[in-house]
């Protein structure tokens, strides 16, 4: 059973690198580059990160230096976070155009570890280890998290965020009460365990 698993767990990755292979192939170039640094978590499969952020243990810091210079088809962009080749795709968008606006958002200009600095130690201990803690604001779980995956929260002024767990295919729901503070967090135990900062 763990030979096959092993074989299958090859057998994906070689997709994956064939598929990358193959669409990098006919990428054209982004003139100018974008340049900057990772806004918030980032949550990756593999070297891939997608709109839709499926939440897992593993993630890249919010800060890294980041830079992105080709895209094909519209919504694979390629370039390197932190010196690692991370490819990003938009799972959402309609054109290029949307696909860039998205890559705007969480590359961006200001490293975000400046401001992560002025916040509270204990709002600064969960972002580092990517979770969650209520009375956090959206901007603290948005730094955390990452964006919630624009076809399940369309408007980031919502009272909930919607996210996904790897771990369990599962949602994660973050409510804000009126004052845009984190209320509560609902999901599977094995998803609360990932997100949840310890109380």
């Amino acid at each position: 059973m763990t030979t096959s698993r092993t074989s299958r767990a090859r057998l994906t990755r070689l997709a994956l690198l064939a598929a990358t292979l193959s669409v990098s192939a006919c990428a054209v170039s982004i003139k100018p580059p974008v340049t900057g640094y990772t806004c918030c978590n980032l949550h990756p499969y593999y070297d891939w990160v997608s709109s839709n952020n499926v939440l897992s243990s593993q993630f890249i810091e919010a800060g890294e230096p980041a830079a992105y210079d080709s895209i094909k088809r519209g919504y694979y962009v390629y370039g390197t976070v932190g010196g690692q080749y991370i490819s990003l795709r938009d799972d959402n968008a309609r054109s290029s155009e949307d696909t860039m606006r998205w890559v705007r958002k969480i590359i961006v200009d200001k490293d975000p570890r400046i401001e992560l600095a002025t916040w509270p130690a204990r709002t600064q201990a969960a972002i580092r280890s990517g979770k969650v803690t209520p009375g956090m604001t959206r901007e603290q779980v948005k730094m955390a998290l990452g964006y919630p995956s624009p076809a399940d929260t369309p408007n980031l002024a919502a009272n909930t965020w919607h996210y996904w767990s790897a771990i369990d295919d599962t949602p994660i729901d973050i409510g804000f009460d009126t004052a845009g503070l984190v209320q509560n967090i609902a999901g599977s135990k094995p998803s609360l365990r990932m997100v949840r900062y310890p109380d």
